[in-house]
């Protein structure tokens, strides 16, 4: 065979490669993205509410969870929600007519631990642990 018949093979074999590995790159699936990690947000305490009187407060976590009904000094609620580590969590007391009081935020850590919410002369308290709920 003529020499510049084997190189023309040798080229086009090579770039029938390159092109079979491009096609096959392509249709990879992405690699999976790693799950950020959980907590499980598991009571809610009113140490102390934001509102005087015999009434209490209506606690709630923004987006997460409202509080069953009135909570008085030292009431304690289940929640079970499932945050992400990291999560910034906010408390508030709904107030009607009026808007309703932010207590305050706290940041859930990379393990088990305590929310503490303090603001607007209430004291609230939440406990989660790792993991999902």
């Amino acid at each position: 065979m003529h020499r510049s018949y084997r190189i023309m093979i040798a080229s086009a074999a090579a770039a029938s490669v390159t092109a079979t590995m491009a096609v096959a790159a392509q249709a990879r699936e992405p690699e999976a993205q790693p799950f950020a990690a959980s907590a499980c947000i598991t009571s809610f305490t009113v140490h102390t509410s934001e509102d005087w009187g015999a009434d209490g407060d209506e606690p709630y976590l923004k987006g997460l969870w409202s509080a069953p009904g009135s909570m008085d000094d030292g009431s304690t609620a289940a929640v079970n929600a499932t945050v992400a580590v990291g999560s910034v969590v906010e408390a508030w007391d709904a107030d009607s007519p009026d808007p309703d009081d932010f207590i305050g935020s706290d940041t859930v850590g990379g393990s088990s631990g305590t929310l503490t919410f303090k603001g607007d002369d209430a004291h609230y308290s939440a406990q989660y642990s790792r993991g999902a709920c």
